[in-house]
């Protein structure tokens, strides 16, 4: 891996190590195994949990790099513990159908609690970056005196407003939020009403033939333009990965 920023590799990358626990689903092993990557590029051991099943799933479904090829990133695969798999419930947005999948990962606590404790004696740190949902897994950190927890939100405000909006437990949005915030009129359909070929067709030729279409690919291209800023030098995502990097290593 290419280390950024040498200057932010105060310590030798064996007195501190970082232990990724995600939770088991792919969006979200899928964001923490890159991150994993670009903690790892600072020189930094990074040590990736889960259960055998997912963390294959992980790597075999990444994009754009080999995590095999990643002499940085280690992989601790624990058995899957038994769980009911029930099939899919179409009449409730949230898929519940993978809750005792979710369930049966809380009791990774043990074998991870076993893990940390093991890095924690051949290491001055050891920094565990969490999925928010897997705090209880993570729950012996505090009892162990060089480790530290971080938790990591890997849904968006949107998705986290929608879902309380669904509870009826709505957070409260400043109006001048709304005002930015895209209209999504006539892009989606009423709940369970099947999409016809005309509506998508419609849709395709309203966002390809029209003023407003090419103002929407506009904003996309500028939207593309900044994301790709951000993540360079100077960029405001790599000034605030610089900015964690050396809080944990300080």
């Amino acid at each position: 891996m290419e280390n950024h920023h040498g200057q932010n590799d105060r310590k030798e990358a064996h007195q501190i190590v970082v232990v990724m626990v995600p939770l088991p689903a792919q969006g979200h092993l899928n964001q923490l195994l890159h991150l994993s990557r670009h903690i790892s590029s600072y020189g930094i051991p990074v040590h990736y949990v889960g259960t055998t099943t997912h963390s294959r799933q992980a790597k075999l479904r990444i994009h754009g790099w080999d995590p095999l090829a990643a002499t940085n990133i280690h992989f601790h695969e624990f058995p899957t513990p038994s769980f009911l798999s029930p099939p899919p419930n179409p009449n409730v947005s949230f898929p519940s159908h993978i809750l005792p999948l979710f369930y049966a990962s809380l009791r990774l606590r043990e074998p991870v609690g076993t893990l940390l404790r093991s890095l924690s004696t051949t290491t001055t740190r050891v920094v565990v970056i969490h999925d928010s949902v897997m705090a209880s897994v993570v729950q012996d950190v505090p009892s162990i005196p060089n480790a530290e927890s971080y938790s990591f939100v890997s849904i968006s405000a949107f998705a986290i407003s929608s879902f309380h909006r669904e509870t009826g437990s709505p957070i409260p949005i400043e109006p001048e939020i709304l005002k930015e915030a895209p209209s999504i009129e006539s892009c989606v359909t009423s709940e369970q009403e099947i999409v016809t070929s005309l509506v998508v067709e419609n849709a395709v030729k309203k966002l390809m033939a029209s003023t407003e279409g090419d103002e929407i690919r506009k904003r996309a291209a500028d939207l593309g333009g900044s994301i790709r800023q951000s993540v360079e030098d100077g960029g405001v995502t790599r000034m605030e990965l610089d900015s964690f990097i050396t809080h944990i290593t300080r």
